[in-house]
């Protein structure tokens, strides 16, 4: 991720996707502006980042303006999530299940 960058926004679980473009990244704060003004992306909000290479899943930490500070969570390479979609959509979700014995 690169400053400049334009990513999607939306809050978790269902919200409306927002353009917002990358201010900063520091660690695990990405720091972006939307374009558009949204009312819905509010601090303590779950929220995910898409960009085409990684899903971001994190909380909006903090909102000034059309500032966002969101605190990643959890990264998922989307190389990796296609994978596992394509073996599910091959085999189905079980087929990345363990052998079914209980701990």
């Amino acid at each position: 991720m690169h400053e400049g960058e334009q990513l999607r926004l939306r809050n978790l679980p269902d919200g409306a996707v927002h353009v917002v473009v990358v201010h900063a990244a520091q660690g695990r704060v990405i720091e972006v502006d939307l374009v558009t003004g949204a009312t819905d992306c509010q601090a303590g909000e779950s929220a995910e980042l898409d960009s085409a290479e990684t899903l971001y899943l994190g909380v909006i930490e903090h909102r000034q303006g059309d500032r966002l500070w969101v605190n990643v969570e959890h990264m998922i390479d989307r190389r990796i999530l296609a994978s596992i979609q394509a073996a599910w959509k091959q085999n189905g979700p079980g087929s990345l299940e363990s052998d079914g014995q209980s701990d």
